[in-house]
């Protein structure tokens, strides 16, 4: 009996023993309310290989397509004179305007569609009829504009007595350039023998202008400083150029008064501005050497803007 109560006593105290140990191992108990856990460190990942991207294709061809667009059609009808024959015109095109065709080295093609009117242009043919219904002519016509379709007229027909024999004469408009310097016209006159329109050299004047006090057509064209001037005259069958005035200035100096640069002539020398005239068959220099004094200025004032000029005259 004795044995047995040593042995119970003797378990008790390892019993005790074991708990005092693990009481000074933490300052805590589960009885302040805090839970002891293990925490395996956390082991570190590595990053994956960045997969290579494949390099853009590299463009290697670009082409310009035209596209087809839009239909047009319009009839006019106009009298040749006063009391006159009627003619009636049909114009019918079609607007072409231009989409961009890319093609790169990997065989891929990206076409981009037309989004602007940028060198956009219509192609036409211009039937004439009588009265009848007869068609007497057929014209076939290209219009090209370069900037916005503001300046796209439809149809592009003009009507004008160009030679002034008092027929009815027509013109189409051809070509606007981008920056809206020039424009251009194709101009046809009425052969009242062969009853038909003759295309004229037109095309080839600037801005062209009608002026009846000197029956003939005037055109222009410059930039900033320079300024050409041209009369074309209706004859034997056509327009020709009889006279032309190139000229550069500065701006007005404080006094007011303008002064021309110097060109070299066609003869070598110096002059102030340069002028010819038609002088059979040939276009000539009219000018002598003008110095840039007061008296030259005033000689080339009274040439340009004198009640007799045909350049500016009483300006």
């Amino acid at each position: 009996m004795k044995k047995s109560i040593m042995l119970i006593s003797l378990l008790l105290i390892i019993g005790l023993s074991a708990c005092g140990n693990n009481a000074a191992q933490s300052s805590h108990s589960e009885a302040d309310g805090y839970i002891a856990v293990t925490v395996e460190p956390a082991q570190e990942e590595m990053p994956d290989e960045p997969e290579e991207s494949a390099p853009p294709p590299v463009l290697i061809s670009e082409e310009w397509i035209e596209v087809e667009e839009e239909q047009e059609r319009a009839t006019v009808r106009r009298a040749l004179y006063d009391g006159g024959q009627e003619l009636v015109f049909h114009w019918d095109a079609t607007i072409i305007r231009f989409g961009r065709l890319r093609t790169y080295d990997d065989n891929s093609e990206v076409f981009e569609p037309p989004t602007s009117d940028y060198q956009s242009y219509e192609r036409g043919v211009l039937t004439i009829e009588n009265n009848a219904g007869d068609i007497i002519q057929q014209i076939e016509h290209r219009n090209q504009w370069s900037i916005h379709p503001g300046f796209h007229i439809t149809p592009p027909l003009f009507f004008a007595d160009l030679n002034f024999d008092g027929y009815l004469d027509i013109y189409l408009q051809s070509l606007v350039m981008s920056n809206l310097t020039y424009v251009f016209y194709s101009g046809f006159v009425w052969n009242p023998e062969l009853g038909r329109f003759i295309e004229t050299r037109l095309r080839e004047i600037y801005n062209f202008w009608l002026d009846p006090e000197i029956q003939a057509i005037r055109g222009s064209r410059g930039h900033q400083n320079w300024r050409a001037l041209e009369i074309w005259r209706f004859v034997d069958g056509d327009f020709v150029l009889t006279n032309d005035l190139v000229l550069n200035s500065h701006a007005p100096d404080e006094d007011g008064v303008l002064i021309f640069n110097y060109f070299i002539g066609t003869d070598g020398e110096p002059t102030t501005i340069l002028e010819r005239e038609l002088v059979d068959g040939k276009l000539v220099d009219v000018w002598p050497l003008i110095s840039d004094t007061e008296e030259g200025r005033a000689i080339i004032y009274e040439h340009l803007f004198g009640e007799n000029s045909i350049w500016f005259p009483g300006q």
